[in-house]
């Protein structure tokens, strides 16, 4: 992640397939130069799609990126 974006970093994760468009609330947020964002909350044995997205400063955010798809497993 690059990190020139002014005001950080959103991050939006979902497991039911919701595409996030301008008015979704990020997950997470992070502030410029964090290169690793921490979800909580999320479920064990589930499929998940997470989105990022620049946060330039004085309300002004890039497009939602393409998705990152990822699994959380638990092995017994």
């Amino acid at each position: 992640v690059p990190s020139t974006a002014t005001s950080g970093y959103d991050y939006f994760a979902t497991s039911n397939g919701t595409v996030p468009n301008g008015g979704t609330t990020s997950t997470v947020s992070v502030s410029s130069g964090t290169a690793t964002a921490t979800f909580s909350g999320l479920n064990s044995n589930t499929d998940y799609d997470a989105y990022i997205r620049s946060d330039c400063g004085g309300g002004n955010k890039s497009a939602w990126s393409n998705a990152i798809s990822f699994s959380i497993i638990t092995y017994v």
